[in-house]
C-alpha cells in the first residue's frame, strides 16, 4: 500500500480547515501522512492543526515559517522543495486549508497511479515526471454546490496541450498529485526566481509537458470553495454579463497576465535551455524551442504577437477570452 504526501500551505485558516482537516480524517484509503508549513498565523491554525494531530494516527509533521512568506506561492514552493529532498516521499498531494477533500480522492489517484504501472511498470512511474489532476466542484462558504464541475463552470480544456497550457492552465493545485520526479526536476527552477512563476500548480503543468506526462481524471474530487478571501478562485465563464464586463473593463489585468505568461515561458526556456544542447529527445527539444519563442512575444509587437497566436494556435478556451487575447496581448 503505497504512501501519499500531502503538503498542505497554511495562514489563518481556522474558519475552514477543521473541515478539511476531518475530510482527510475521513479517507477511504488511510496510507497518507500530512506535512503543513503555516506561515505565521495570528489565529488558532495551528492549534487546530496539532489537536488534530491527537486523533489520528497518521503522520502530521507542522512547521511555522520564521520569517513568513506572507504569499501562498511562495510558501506551496516551499513546501515543494521540502519533499523534493525527503527520500521517503513518492507521491504529493498539494491541498488548500478552505476545501474539502471528497472520501474518495486519494483512492481514485492511486487507483489511477495503478492503471498506469499495469501499462507499464512502477519503476518507469517514479522514474518519469507525472502529474495527475483531477475536477472539482465549485461549492459556496457552507460547501453548497454552486457547479458539479469547476471545467464546465470555468469552460476549461479538460485534457490540454502545451500550445494550450502555456498561455492558459487547466491545474488547480488542490486536485493535483505529482511524483518525485517531477519534483526532483523542477527542484532547481523553484529554488532560483520563484517571483518569475505564475502559481506552482501551473510551473508543474508545464514541466510534466515537456519532460514526462500529465493525465486528467473526469470525476470532481474535492470541494473547492469560493469565498472572499480565496487567493484564487473558479470564474464562471457562461455569464454573458460577467464576460462583456471583463471585456470592457479587463484590458490592463488581461494585459498583465498575458504579459506574466510571456515571463514565466522565458524563464522556463532560462532553466533548462541547457537540454537543448544536450543529448535530449526531439520532441522535447522542439516543446522548449516554441516555449523560447512564446516567451520572447515579451519584447515583441502586438502584430508579431497574434501571428505567433494564430500560425501556433495558441489560444484561450472561449470565444471572449480569444477576443481579449487578440485585443489585448
Amino acid at each position: 500500500m503505497r504512501k501519499y504526501t500531502i503538503l498542505l500551505a497554511t495562514y489563518n485558516g481556522e474558519k475552514y480547515i477543521k473541515e478539511f482537516l476531518d475530510s482527510l480524517k475521513n479517507q477511504s484509503y488511510t496510507n497518507w501522512d500530512l506535512v503543513v508549513f503555516d506561515d505565521e498565523s495570528t489565529d488558532e491554525t495551528v492549534n487546530i492543526i496539532n489537536e488534530f494531530k491527537k486523533n489520528v494516527s497518521n503522520e502530521i509533521t507542522v512547521k511555522v515559517n520564521n520569517p513568513g512568506t506572507k504569499s501562498a506561492k511562495k510558501n506551496f514552493i516551499e513546501l515543494l522543495k521540502y519533499a523534493a529532498k525527503e527520500d521517503s516521499i513518492e507521491y504529493v498531494f498539494t491541498a488548500d486549508q478552505d476545501d474539502y477533500w471528497h472520501e474518495d480522492k486519494i483512492s481514485e489517484f492511486d487507483k489511477f497511479i495503478d492503471k498506469l504501472i499495469s501499462k507499464t511498470s512502477e519503476e518507469e512511474v517514479l522514474s518519469k515526471p507525472i502529474l495527475i489532476h483531477s475536477d472539482l466542484r465549485v461549492v459556496d462558504e457552507k460547501l453548497e454546490t454552486i457547479a458539479e464541475s469547476m471545467f464546465e463552470y470555468a469552460n476549461l480544456y479538460k485534457n490540454i496541450g502545451l500550445r494550450k497550457l502555456i498561455v492558459q492552465n487547466n491545474v488547480t493545485g488542490c486536485a493535483m498529485l505529482v511524483n518525485k520526479a517531477l519534483l526532483k526536476g523542477i527542484y532547481e527552477a523553484l529554488n532560483k526566481d520563484s517571483d518569475k512563476i505564475i502559481m506552482h500548480d501551473y510551473f508543474l503543468a508545464i514541466y510534466a509537458k515537456v519532460f514526462g506526462e500529465m493525465y486528467f481524471i473526469d470525476k470532481a474530487l474535492v470541494s473547492y470553495r469560493q469565498h472572499s478571501d480565496n487567493s484564487v478562485g473558479a470564474k464562471g465563464a457562461h455569464s454573458v454579463i460577467r464576460l462583456l464586463k471583463r471585456l470592457k473593463e479587463g484590458k490592463s489585468i488581461y494585459r498583465a497576465q498575458m504579459e506574466e505568461s510571456y515571463i514565466q515561458a522565458e524563464y522556463f526556456y532560462n532553466c533548462f535551455s541547457y537540454m537543448v544542447k544536450g543529448p535530449t529527445d526531439e520532441i522535447v527539444i522542439r516543446k522548449l524551442r516554441f516555449i523560447r519563442a512564446y516567451g520572447e512575444l515579451k519584447d515583441s509587437s502586438s502584430f508579431k504577437r497574434k501571428n505567433f497566436f494564430a500560425s501556433h494556435k495558441v489560444y484561450k478556451k472561449g470565444f471572449i477570452r480569444r477576443i481579449m487575447q487578440m485585443m489585448y496581448s
